[in-house]
């Protein structure tokens, strides 16, 4: 069979999904996925091995064969040897290097894009956007590195940075690509070798990722070459270790690597920090995103409908599997109008949930059992307590026909207005606490019981926003605005926008931990080390002239 396209793919998977063609659609995929050398490595005909998961049929693909803890003590062995002699290049030459990488990943962005959807459900034009976030960290090296790394020594007592050696890279199934191109830009960038993890339920991106980086090693290493470099061939002979890829989970991997850049869950997360001991570890693990909606933001007539679509549009298209997603909403009975918005918004139903592969579609299926599972236990704790539920959560079926499979999980966008609901009973109170400082990731929005002033508002935000990731403020004034950005513990906070990743050009993650971007990103995947160079002795002044 021949393999296709990305746009012929795309319109053979769109076929396949209106007609509920589970077999049709695998069989492609996998053909498609053959030409990428990793995939044929990786591929496993042994149905015990790590299962690739459609999120769209809610069905196993095929097997991948996981890393063994021998194939990971050699990626870290090759990975090391590649910083050695990575890292002693120029930051300049580095950056050489990753302007090709970028130029093959860009004539790759189709293949990677269409996989993501494959796997996630997520739209096709919503996967091939994620290859913008992968073009900013690139600008960013280029504009930024040298100024924070600085070129390497020695000098007479001035810090020098040298590489760590392997940085692993944890990517998230969300946003498959996106979150896990600054942890390798920035390794790159730094002089270490880096081993790309794939995320579980999403894996299959790193195959033409990796195809990409064969590709930019040898152009790379050629060019070299036939420029005299005096480290060429050392370059080639460690090319195939600078960037490498693992699937499924090794434990002894993530706990022996020089760095992790981890970005998941709260429980996956804990796991690894806690196996990594005092080694220099990023943890990036989602956000209880709180949207704050002041009275004075209603400014004019279309003020409080505006803001409404604004919040909408960052928790419903992507199926809320965002992590600066709105996850929590408080406002003052001034703002109470924008509450009114979103529930018509949200019962009026989006015609946008379909087929990821058709033109148009904004929303996919969850890829995450867990989250179709905790938004259905926070509906029905809203039932019971009588607060008021916005949306059914159900998809049509007659649009979508896989919504009927159990397996696969797809939903609509909720709102629960926990202003109604009786907690007057303890373990009640304790029952939504619990509720609203968890991550659900999907398409709810919680309504908090109305906040009176900033002061409220401050309170309530540090309270429930357990991770400090992002948040918004809808206000028009200025004092009410500083006041509150002063008070809460955001990293990333926005002003009458939705909460927004900042990252590359600002910080981007959990307060008290190690956050991406900023002025300080490439800085992350260093040690920093003083040289101190003896000052040469005065000579010695020559004998005087005997006359």
């Amino acid at each position: 069979m021949a393999i296709l396209a990305p746009g012929e793919l795309s319109k053979k998977f769109e076929q396949a999904v209106n007609q509920n063609d589970f077999e049709t659609f695998r069989t492609d995929y996998k053909t498609y996925l053959s030409q990428f050398p990793a995939f044929s490595a990786a591929y496993s005909p042994v149905p015990t091995d790590l299962p690739v998961y459609s999120a769209i049929f809610g069905r196993t693909c095929f097997y991948l064969k996981q890393t063994n803890d021998i194939q990971a003590a050699d990626i870290l062995k090759d990975g090391r040897a590649a910083s050695e002699v990575f890292g002693r290049l120029t930051i300049a030459e580095r950056l050489d290097f990753l302007k090709v990488l970028q130029e093959k990943i860009k004539a790759h962005e189709q293949d990677i894009g269409m996989v993501i959807s494959a796997d996630t459900g997520k739209p096709v034009d919503l996967s091939v956007k994620e290859m913008t976030k992968g073009a900013e960290w690139f600008d960013y090296a280029c504009q930024d590195a040298e100024r924070q790394i600085g070129p390497r020594g020695p000098f007479e007592s001035k810090p020098v940075a040298y590489p760590l050696g392997v940085a692993q890279i944890i990517g998230a199934y969300n946003y498959p690509y996106a979150l896990a191109i600054g942890g390798i830009v920035g390794a790159l960038t730094a002089g270490n070798g880096v081993v790309v993890s794939a995320p579980l339920k999403a894996p299959n991106w790193v195959f033409p990722f990796m195809t990409a980086v064969d590709e930019a090693v040898a152009d790379f290493s050629a060019k070299a070459a036939a420029e005299g470099k005096p480290w060429a061939g050392s370059f080639a002979a460690i090319g195939k270790g600078l960037v490498q890829a693992s699937v499924g989970v090794n434990r002894s991997l993530t706990a022996e690597a020089d760095i992790v850049h981890f970005v998941g869950g709260d429980v996956t997360g804990a796991m690894i920090a806690k196996s990594r001991g005092t080694k220099p570890t990023i943890l990036e693990m989602g956000g209880s995103n709180v949207v704050a909606v002041m009275a004075s933001a209603l400014d004019k007539p279309t003020a409080a409908k505006e803001i409404a679509e604004t919040i909408y549009g960052g928790f419903g298209p992507a199926t809320g599997q965002r992590c600066t997603a709105p996850r929590m909403l408080i406002a003052e009975p001034g703002a109470e109008d924008v509450v009114r918005e979103l529930g018509k918004i949200i019962t009026e139903g989006d015609p946008h949930i379909g087929n990821p592969f058709a033109k148009g579609t904004k929303m996919g299926p969850l890829v995450d059992r867990g989250a179709h599972q905790k938004m259905d236990e926070a509906m029905a704790l809203a039932k019971e307590l009588g607060a008021t539920v916005y949306g059914t959560g159900k998809v049509n079926s007659n649009i979508v026909p896989q919504a009927l499979d159990g397996n696969s999980f797809w939903v609509s966008p909720v709102m629960i207005d926990w202003s109604t609901a009786n907690t007057s009973k303890p373990e009640d109170a304790e029952r939504l606490k619990k509720l609203l400082g968890e991550e659900i990731f999907g398409p709810l929005l919680h309504v908090a019981p109305r906040i009176k002033g900033v002061d409220e508002a401050i309170a309530f935000t540090n309270k429930f926003d357990t991770h400090g990731l992002a948040g918004a403020i809808f206000s028009e004034d200025k004092a009410e605005i500083d006041k509150y950005a002063d008070g809460v513990r955001t990293t990333s906070l926005t002003v009458n926008e939705g909460p927004k990743d900042r990252s590359p050009y600002g910080p981007h993650g959990h307060p008290g931990l190690r956050t991406i971007g900023g002025a300080a990103h490439f800085n992350l995947y260093t040690r920093e080390r003083v040289v101190v160079m003896p000052k040469p002795k005065a000579a010695a002044p020559a004998p005087a002239k005997v006359a």
